[in-house]
């Protein structure tokens, strides 16, 4: 696994969206984007060719619990079985919940603990879109570092 970090000023990703970034094995399809927030914790933008933007995630204290989370989705998103019931039957696994017609989905790791939720989404297949891209490119996901 190749991870390549890119300090990039906000207004170069809003202001140049053709920016392509390459790993050296060519063009990546998925970005974390590291960001701060109005009161200096982390949080992340999972970023889709380039534009969509898929997960916008919760936020962190400590940037060292922003690369955790980063890590873990790499180990288990993967492997990761989907359901839709609380508990699911093996670990890790995409947990997908309906709340007044809206979804969202955590994705809880090997040992039972929780990576990260997502935001809500109106349609069910749009979580399932968001699950299947994090699965397909988890170990080559790039991370720009909009933080620094």
């Amino acid at each position: 696994m190749i991870t390549l970090y890119v300090t990039l000023s906000t207004a170069q990703v809003t202001n140049n969206k053709n920016i392509m970034l390459h790993d050296g094995r060519g063009i990546m399809k998925t970005v974390f984007e590291i960001k701060k927030n109005s009161v200096g914790r982390y949080y992340f933008v999972f970023r889709y060719e380039n534009e969509e933007i898929l997960l916008i995630s919760g936020s962190y204290a400590k940037r060292s619990q922003l690369e955790k989370c980063f890590s873990d989705i790499r180990e288990a998103a993967i492997v990761a079985n989907i359901c839709e019931k609380s508990t699911p039957d093996n670990y890790p696994a995409f947990i997908i919940s309906e709340k007044e017609r809206k979804y969202t989905f955590s994705l809880v790791g090997f040992g039972g603990n929780d990576i990260f939720c997502s935001e809500f989404y109106r349609e069910k297949e749009k979580c399932l879109k968001v699950i299947k891209i994090l699965k397909e490119n988890c170990y080559d996901i790039g991370i720009i570092d909009l933080a620094r």
